[in-house]
């Protein structure tokens, strides 16, 4: 997998800041046969937008204008963020719950990539 710039999610209160994933064939079939196996399960497949990233950071919903501003005129300056690629073992299926002081993480499945 191959990391590459640096961006934010929300317009005017920036709340993730993130890497995008480059394009890749492998992680594009691993959720085409996640949704599949999430449909003959009976689950429902949101028709959101498909996004592949790492985050960063979050933020809090009080950030002042001018960290807006900083945070903006730090992806600008690091738009050009690219590690070196690196190979993804394992898939780790993770329930996020997002609470006042900090979001929490609780693993539920692993499963092995190779």
């Amino acid at each position: 997998m191959q990391l590459s710039g640096l961006g934010s999610f929300g317009k005017q209160a920036p709340r993730v800041l993130f890497s995008d994933v480059a394009a890749n064939r492998d992680l594009s079939a691993l959720r085409k046969r996640i949704r599949s196996a999430m449909r003959r399960a009976g689950l429902e497949t949101p028709h959101e937008r498909y996004h592949p990233h790492v985050t960063l950071a979050r933020f809090s919903r009080d950030l002042r204008p001018g960290d807006t501003a900083r945070l903006a005129q730090f992806i600008a300056a690091h738009a050009a963020f690219r590690p070196p690629p690196f190979r993804a073992e394992t898939f780790t299926l993770y329930q996020s719950t997002l609470r006042p002081e900090g979001a929490r993480h609780d693993v539920l499945a692993r499963y092995p990539l190779l």
